[in-house]
């Protein structure tokens, strides 16, 4: 049970927009494979936008908003995976990680023996929001996933880690990539056409989660007013 890219494209967005100057950033970023251009009226009739983006480039070159992608995925889905025991077996928990008294790792050990003919339940969410793991698993931090130094020229990369939201082994979502290049792309783009701002006067709230198979559903709806951004014309 994995991700819904339709959802997933929600809460990427709302947590761009409700991000300061995390909007600009991704807008620069992308920039160079997203390409935007009002064609001129004929005969007084409004041409839409064009929109021309390299699916490539975004994945490619565009780091931060790739790490911004595996952030809504760690914070909004809740995808499990099952699996079947096919032999005996035991798991032990690594040290640091073992609870104790306060919380937080350093106490002794627990092992789980699994048997032949069992199945085991991964909800992953709990991976996700583990302290242990996520400095801080309850924001949303924009360069969470960047890594530095993998790269000869120094750029940065956008590395998953541990988390698994398209599961994993033989199970692996087989359309884990054009989720991915769904989600890029429709952000990238929406972000280039328009504006947004909050309808209320809180500002950007981000809404509770409705648990569903992967991506969660927002428990509220949330309202925006949307204007085209100055586009330039083409010839």
């Amino acid at each position: 049970m994995n991700v819904n890219a339709d959802s997933l494209c929600f809460w990427l967005t709302l947590r761009i927009l409700a991000t300061p100057g995390l909007a600009d950033r991704i807008r620069t970023e992308t920039a160079p494979h997203v390409h935007v251009t009002q064609p001129a009226n004929v005969l007084g009739l409004a041409e839409p936008p064009r929109l021309k983006l390299s699916l490539a480039g975004l994945k490619a070159e565009c780091p931060l908003l790739k790490s911004c992608y595996f952030e809504a995925l760690r914070l909004d889905a809740a995808p499990w995976s099952i699996k079947h025991v096919v032999k005996d077996f035991v798991v032990t928990e690594d040290e640091k990680h073992a609870p104790r008294g306060g919380g937080g790792g350093g106490g002794a050990p627990k092992s789980f023996a699994l048997h032949k003919g069992e199945y085991v339940h991964i909800p992953h969410d709990l991976h996700q929001s583990d302290p242990a793991y996520f400095e801080s698993p309850e924001l949303f931090k924009p360069d969470r996933f960047l890594v530095r130094g993998q790269d000869p020229d120094g750029k940065p990369n956008a590395d998953m880690g541990t988390i698994r939201p398209y599961g994993g082994g033989v199970s692996l979502c087989k359309g884990k990539l054009f989720a991915e290049g769904e989600v890029l792309a429709f952000v990238a783009g929406i972000l280039a056409l328009w504006e947004f701002e909050p309808a209320g006067a809180n500002g950007w709230q981000i809404p509770g989660h409705v648990k569903a198979s992967g991506v969660s559903l927002p428990k509220t709806n949330v309202r925006v007013r949307i204007r085209r951004r100055k586009l330039p014309s083409s010839t």
